[in-house]
């Protein structure tokens, strides 16, 4: 029974990291564009390491902001990792230029309202990729994580702390 699961055949679907200068260029169409939340979603993706599922499930709620230490704590509601463990997950930014974003959002938008939802972000992504004439490379929303992470290991982070990289934490 074990080895029924090796049996199967399923064609890998690859997709290559984001580079950071195709963020800020995407962030800029965005911002351009008045999709602020949509544009704040693709940071704290690629800043934080959070998979596609879980910027979905953000809503402002989840950011909380902590002047003192000039950084942000987002809760993370049903990981994929939390819910196997049992526990919350929580992500905290100390990136200056996001936490200002985040404080900027956090006063202007309903704390109901989430980042973004999966249809739009899919959707998004395909027609900024496109305006920016680097749709015929196949980044996926997923990208944004591994491009997180390359651009974490470019800057010398060990690979040791590339785990702390997605700022998981158990308890705050």
């Amino acid at each position: 029974r074990a080895l029924a699961g090796w049996r199967r055949t399923r064609r890998v679907r690859r997709c290559p990291p984001l580079p950071d200068f195709v963020l800020w260029a995407l962030v800029g169409v965005l911002i351009s564009e008045k999709s602020f939340t949509t544009a704040i979603a693709c940071l704290i993706v690629f800043n934080c390491l959070l998979r596609p599922t879980e910027i979905t499930k953000l809503t402002w709620h989840h950011i909380h902001i902590n002047h003192l230490s000039g950084s942000a704590l987002i809760t993370l509601p049903n990981t994929k990792i939390g819910q196997r463990k049992q526990m919350i997950e929580n992500v905290v930014v100390r990136d200056p230029i996001l936490f200002k974003i985040l404080n900027w959002g956090k006063n202007r938008f309903p704390p109901s309202s989430p980042l973004i939802t999966s249809k739009n972000f899919n959707k998004t992504l395909k027609s900024i990729l496109k305006i920016l004439g680097v749709h015929h490379i196949p980044f996926q929303p997923r990208s944004f994580r591994r491009g997180g992470a390359t651009f974490l290991y470019s800057q010398n982070m060990d690979l040791e702390n590339m785990d702390i990289g997605s700022c998981r934490l158990k308890v705050f």
